[in-house]
């Protein structure tokens, strides 16, 4: 399964916490797509942003040695996996996963504020 090597990037105490940065930056890309696929065109621009700054916690719990590219690979395959959940139809099953994931990325706000505030922090440093 390609999941392992790419957990194997993020330091192995942050393997879950990057696997659920992931899964909750696809998550928020998927709702921004439906957003503005049913609503018109950037009615999902919110929940597009909010997918980057998952993805961007991502990127910063890897290592500088580490692929570039890792967090977009992985994401797109967590994408997938959603999408194809969705495709098979399964209503109340998808439904439950994704009350379940949305209360987890919720939990992990605080974890984007705290980049944010660093990020900020380099800028002005500078």
């Amino acid at each position: 399964m390609l999941i392992l090597p790419f957990l194997l990037l993020a330091q192995p105490a942050d393997a879950e916490t990057y696997d659920a940065l992931l899964r909750c930056a696809a998550f928020h890309t998927i709702e921004g797509e439906r957003l503005d696929r049913d609503e018109g065109e950037a009615a999902g621009d919110s929940q597009k942003a909010v997918a980057a700054d998952f993805a961007a916690t991502a990127r910063a719990m890897l290592s500088d040695d580490n692929d570039a590219n890792a967090v977009e690979t992985d994401l797109g395959q967590r994408k997938a996996e959603y999408l194809e959940t969705l495709a098979a139809g399964e209503l109340r099953d998808t439904a439950k996963q994704w009350t379940a994931l949305e209360l987890a990325c919720k939990e992990l706000y605080p974890m984007l504020a705290r980049l944010d505030s660093s990020r900020s922090g380099e800028i002005t440093g500078r």
